[in-house]
């Protein structure tokens, strides 16, 4: 390939990347889409506004010979068909085959590049097609056909799926049929180019049966091989290379680079059904980078796929490109201290609801310390009992008490609660996490034996743990409630148009809008001692010195737990932020789970977060809030976080739960009293360098002084204290921004 097609494929990439993007709105069966007399969907709205004139080109207004390629053809009648705007499609169809395709594309697969020529005459500029734009032309022509029963889709369908078939399909020697990136350019010397990222299966099943051909079979099986060849260490190549002789060999022009065109394949196989043959074979290939992006909020916007050494960060539309081939919400994670309620639990079937141990700033096991966050500010908590070291997040507690209750309680209770496991309830690559244990060790690690040391890391959510965001939501709903362990459900029920309910082929109710209850927790664990954990939590958010304050809200009680685990991939660390709360507490109905991947500590990014989730759905109950859908502006901050961080707590404190005196649980005689609360120095769970305020007396000292003399509180709402901070006393917006609009913080 000359080196100028080169560099206007690689600018065209950028753009069709964004155009790939707007695919990943579908299904690749767009019936219900169809169906519908108009679809509302106004990102297609206003595609067609910015991009598509009125005759059915789609322009590229960026480049000076306002260039259109095939594929952004293609993926406009894709986008039509999903929109149900058969009046568009036909008239960007028109479009293609009178300018792209000499008349018809039943006789001509569409020229790939047309533009202003030099001499200032519109015209075809590069003759070559490209194969992924024909292959999504004819996926569009044949849906199009079934779904609109329009007969000439369907008969351009099986035209286009003949001629690529005929025109860009090689018969390459130990590989068998192939699809080439287009049908000129792509052999020299007996080594094929092959690009990965324009074979995307769910479209290839679909062209390959309307063509009705066999040979897509076989172009099927080798395009599985052109994917996973690609992806050696699980990072796809932009392109790669195959010799007879030799196989599959790094691209010699590419040098095995993954970028531009490498972000789509992620793309299609997220989107891939599980149901499909490929799929667990693709989910394995890819698993690293899907690991690196679950670890990391941006992907790197290339990455050498031998070394696997990165360069710069992707664009926005490359996040949007791994959006469905992860699944935060069912993805494993380190919990850090949100998994400490496990641990609380598993001590309490233990009888160890009054358990006290004192924390000097570290602990050893097995000859090496295990350190208190609150060491690395040279302090200790010391003696605690429950519900203050869930407050204070007092990592020597739960290594002493962890290892007290020992790892079968904890296995047990995590189990219980749900870690470890998938709840199967329709959501696709739903991770089951890990919750280790002496079994789970002999299993994956049989040359290995459990310790304390294991058991120490296990009891405040590091080491091998890891659970999911909804994982962690259920377990904070089963304390909220008392102990009932619910399974979750995506869909309520299922209602006829009359409102009765839906049946299936037996009869049955398909959906029966009925809690579905795992297990009770309280088969173990005492209700009054549940209530310890409880008030904790409450502790960590309404007590001076809890890690969440930022968590509280005007007018209902706010419990939760603050969390902040370190994870790492390919040498690179950072902090996961995390804060798990449920609220009113008295009477709970909402639990929020907040993860910020890179988000420093979470008390100060997760905790607002959760607290402007949980605000504003008490606002909706209320009717003072109604939610608007409008799109986000660019975010041009690099550094996110610390406007949230820079927010001031909730001046407003909650009432006081209990009288202050030594932590302790209710006998089984109780007369009613309120157990009695420890008091005692804590501090927020965050590293150093998040506070320079200085000591743990300090902060408590400053706490009392806040209290003493409260600050006139801050009624804006989160948005609109991060978006529009207030200046100074002595400094104005405009000598902060020089006149201009300052940057916002994402």
């Amino acid at each position: 390939m000359a080196p100028a097609l080169r560099r206007a494929r690689t600018a065209a990439s950028r753009w069709l990347l964004g155009l790939s993007l707007l695919v990943s709105t579908v299904s690749f069966a767009p019936a219900a889409r169809a169906a519908m007399d108009e679809c509302a969907w106004p990102a297609w709205q206003r595609f067609k506004a910015l991009y598509v004139s009125d005759d059915g080109r789609v322009v590229d207004a960026s480049t000076p010979q306002r260039i259109t390629v095939s594929e952004g053809q293609a993926y406009a009648l894709t986008f039509a068909l999903i929109a149900n705007d058969p009046g568009a499609f036909a008239k960007i169809l028109t479009w293609t085959q009178n300018n792209l395709a000499r008349g018809s594309i039943a006789n001509a697969l569409p020229a790939w590049k047309w533009g202003r020529a030099a001499d200032g005459q519109w015209t075809i500029l590069d003759v070559n097609s490209a194969s992924d734009a024909d292959l999504w032309l004819a996926y569009a022509l044949s849906e199009a056909g079934r779904l609109w029963k329009r007969r000439e889709y369907t008969a351009l369908a099986r035209a286009v799926s003949d001629r690529i078939l005929t025109d860009e399909v090689a018969l390459i020697p130990g590989l068998g049929p192939t699809l080439l990136p287009g049908p000129q350019g792509f052999v020299k010397d007996q080594v094929w180019r092959l690009n990965a990222s324009y074979l995307p299966i769910q479209v290839l099943r679909v062209v390959g049966k309307q063509g009705g051909n066999a040979l897509w079979d076989d172009v099927l099986k080798s395009s599985l091989q052109v994917i996973v060849a690609s992806a050696p260490r699980g990072y796809v190549a932009d392109w790669i290379g195959y010799r007879q002789s030799e196989g599959f060999i790094t691209d010699t022009v590419t040098s095995g680079v993954g970028s531009y065109d490498a972000i789509r394949v992620y793309l299609w196989a997220g989107m891939l059904p599980d149901t499909d043959s490929f799929a667990k074979t693709l989910d394995a290939q890819l698993r690293p980078m899907r690991s690196f992006a679950l670890q990391h909020p941006v992907p790197p916007e290339s990455v050498d796929t031998g070394t696997l050494a990165s360069r710069g960060e992707g664009l926005p539309g490359f996040s949007a490109a791994l959006v469905p081939l992860i699944d935060r919400a069912v993805s494993g994670f380190p919990p850090g201290s949100t998994f400490k309620i496990v641990t609380a639990l598993a001590g309490l079937t233990k009888g160890m609801a009054n358990a006290h141990y004192t924390c000097t700033g570290s602990v050893d096991y097995g000859g090496r310390p295990f350190h208190c966050w609150i060491a690395e500010k040279g302090g200790s908590h010391g003696t605690l009992g429950l519900a203050d070291a869930l407050k204070v997040s007092c990592d020597c507690f739960f290594y002493q008490y962890g290892n007290a209750a020992g790892i079968d309680a904890i296995d047990q209770i995590g189990s219980l609660l749900g870690f470890g496991q998938t709840y199967d309830i329709g959501l696709s690559d739903e991770k089951a996490g890990v919750m280790p244990g002496r079994e789970w060790m002999k299993e994956h690690y049989p040359k290995e034996n459990w310790s304390t040391a294991y058991t120490a890391n296990v009891s405040i959510g590091q080491g091998y743990v890891l659970a999911s965001p909804l994982q962690l939501a259920m377990a904070y709903a089963t304390v909220a409630n008392g102990g009932v362990c619910y399974a979750p459900r995506l869909v309520r029920t299922v209602l006829e148009q009359d409102g009765a309910p839906a049946r299936d082929d037996e009869g049955k109710i398909a959906v029966p809008d009925q809690p579905i209850i795992r297990g009770d927790l309280r088969q173990l664990v005492k209700p009054q001692d549940i209530e310890v954990v409880r008030r904790g939590l409450w502790k960590v958010v309404n007590e001076p010195g809890g890690t969440g304050a930022k968590g509280q809200i005007k007018g209902t009680v706010v419990a939760g737990k603050t969390g902040t685990a370190q994870s790492s991939e390919h040498g690179k660390s950072e902090n996961i932020a995390w804060f798990c709360c449920f609220a009113p507490y008295d009477k709970p109905k909402y639990v929020v789970v907040a993860m910020v991947q890179g988000g420093k500590h979470g008390g100060s990014v997760a905790g607002p977060v959760a607290q402007h989730i949980l605000q504003q759905i008490l606002a909706m109950d209320q009717g003072s809030y109604t939610p608007q859908l409008a799109a986000l502006k660019p975010a041009d901050n690099p550094h996110p976080f610390n406007e949230i961080v820079a927010l001031p707590d909730y001046s407003d404190k909650a009432p006081a739960l209990v009288a202050a005196g030594d932590e302790s649980a209710p006998e089984d005689k109780s007369s009613g009293d309120e157990p009695e609360m420890g008091g005692g120095p804590a501090a927020p769970d965050i590293k150093a360098d998040s506070d320079a305020q200085g000591s743990v007396k300090a902060a408590l000292r400053r706490a009392a002084m806040q209290k003493a003399a409260p600050s006139q509180p801050d009624r804006r709402s989160l948005l609109e204290r991060i978006f529009h901070p207030r200046p100074t006393s002595n400094q104005s917006t405009q000598q902060t921004t020089g006149g201009k609009r300052a940057h916002w913080p994402f």
